[in-house]
């Protein structure tokens, strides 16, 4: 089941969901009104470039890159997915992440309606089988009593009377049951729940994930210190040590 959360990281990971998402175009600051597709934006490509308008290289170039910016992790425990999008603009991130959402509803909305009219394509033939065989039954039931009015005399006819009935009862459940569960594929055919339910969302990021130089000046820095402290304890002790050998010989 597609639904239970289990796969969400496979989906939104696959090559289908990428190429999708590469053809988006992008609304942010410094772009143009229309937007950018994503493909436009990694390849420096005009703003409407799409994937079926580009080379094999520059779309596996894409997805590469496309595929280092996004992490999705999975908890096992309850199926809750957390997305992590890292882009050089923050607003651009925060699209990119509410559009793989809209794209993983896409796609799973896709799955079952492709599922929905595999199993009403199956209904409806059983249908029409069935249809056929209790029309049949219905027939012979017909037949026997017109053959047979004097049923009640005969208690080998009234059974095999009352076996005819039973099997024409039958037929006429499972036709019953085949027509139910036709409507209740058409209705849940224009179904359009989300499949997707959002529990917390970022906004646009503030702060940068990375490079942090504040961190880099810091450890820097501190390395720094280290290696000219060990300088000088080196060059104040090679004297003496220089001494001791030469005395010592």
């Amino acid at each position: 089941d597609l639904k239970s959360g289990l796969y969400f990281p496979d989906i939104m990971m696959s090559r289908n969901m990428l190429i999708r998402l590469l053809d988006k175009k992008f609304k942010v600051q410094n772009f143009p009104d229309e937007g950018k597709t994503l493909l436009s934006i990694f390849t420096g490509l005009p703003s409407n470039s799409e994937i079926k308008n580009s080379s094999p290289i520059q779309v596996a170039k894409s997805l590469k890159t496309l595929q280092k910016q996004i992490r999705v992790k999975t908890k096992k425990n309850n199926n809750i997915s957390t997305i992590n999008v890292l882009t050089n603009n923050p607003e651009l991130s925060f699209k990119i992440g509410k559009e793989i959402i809209n794209l993983l509803n896409q796609i799973l909305r896709e799955f079952e309606e492709n599922r929905a009219k595999s199993k009403k394509e199956f209904i409806l033939s059983r249908i029409l089988e069935e249809q056929i065989n209790l029309a049949a039954m219905e027939d012979k039931l017909r037949v026997f009593r017109e053959k047979n009015r004097e049923i009640r005399k005969s208690p080998s006819l009234q059974l095999e009377e009352a076996r005819l009935q039973r099997d024409v009862q039958v037929k006429t459940q499972v036709f019953i049951t085949l027509k139910q569960q036709n409507e209740m594929t058409q209705i849940n055919s224009f179904d359009n729940a989300s499949y997707v339910h959002i529990i917390d969302s970022s906004g646009i990021p503030i702060k940068r994930k990375g490079p942090q130089r504040a961190k880099f000046v810091i450890i820097s820095y501190i390395l720094g210190l280290m290696i000219i402290y060990s300088f000088l304890i080196a060059k104040n002790y090679y004297p003496v040590v220089k001494e001791n050998i030469k005395s010592a010989i």
